[in-house]
């Protein structure tokens, strides 16, 4: 927290530092190379990651704020500082339980969105970066309660079996359900029995 850019000249604000020599040197003393150490910011412990926009993107911070997501910079999956680089909010202090990504092409264009879930709770993620990111919540009572369910996979759109969209498909309490990141659909109709705790089957 100590370091802070300076303009010089009324050029670009950059970071300077000054060296200082304990002795004189000689005449003969050239400099060949300074070389600088990165001291990236600590990470905390996240539950799990995904991929998203060329961006690691962490959850659900272990010992902290498990509604968080961090993303890297661009292009760069260790580097978590910097003005590229940022954190996201889903919801209640509730913790994030999976995340999957869909890319889908409609009539307006073509969509990439990450879909993330909380037990009871599911939220996209869309927009082409950091700057224009939207959180929203697309289902207020279902989520995700078994984590490794979640997969992102093709479906034929209705009748017409050559049209492929992407969704996201995973267990709730409820059943398993998926989405394409406009609504959540219930797809386990035909053994809703075991999700139903006034069934002797649940």
């Amino acid at each position: 927290g100590t370091e802070f850019t300076k303009t010089i000249s009324g050029e670009v604000p950059l970071y300077y530092c000054k060296l200082n020599f304990a002795s004189t040197l000689g005449a003969n003393c050239k400099i060949g190379e300074i070389k600088g150490i990165p001291t990236p910011q600590p990470l905390a412990t996240y539950t799990f990651s995904h991929e998203f926009q060329n961006r690691l993107f962490l959850f659900n911070e272990y010992n902290g704020e498990k509604n968080k997501t961090i993303y890297s910079m661009a292009n760069a999956p260790d580097v978590f500082n910097g003005s590229d680089s940022g954190s996201l909010y889903f919801g209640d202090k509730t913790g994030i339980t999976a995340a999957a990504f869909v890319y889908n092409v409609f009539k307006a264009g073509a969509y990439d969105q990450l879909i993330v879930t909380k037990k009871n709770e599911t939220y996209r993620v869309s927009g082409n970066g950091p700057t224009n990111w939207v959180v929203q919540r697309i289902s207020a009572n279902i989520g995700s309660v078994a984590p490794l369910s979640m997969v992102a996979c093709e479906v034929s759109e209705g009748a017409q079996v050559d049209v492929k969209t992407q969704v996201a498909i995973w267990q709730s309490d409820k059943g398993f359900v998926m989405t394409d990141g406009a609504a959540v659909i219930p797809i386990s109709d035909d053994i809703k029995c075991y999700f139903d705790p006034n069934d002797s089957r649940y």
